[in-house]
């Protein structure tokens, strides 16, 4: 997969993550919906 950056005011490029059951959700799967998309990479790694 290739890394892109993000742009204010720019729509986001479709992508896909697992949830915590497993299961794959993508960007569209929400369009049209408010969406609030938290990252956390510090998040769980014991540091």
């Amino acid at each position: 997969m290739a890394a892109t950056s993000a742009r204010l005011n720019e729509a986001a490029p479709d992508f896909e993550v697992a949830t915590t059951a497993g299961s794959l959700r993508r960007l569209i799967d929400f369009r049209g919906k408010p969406l609030l998309l938290g990252f956390f990479p510090m998040a769980f790694t014991g540091g």
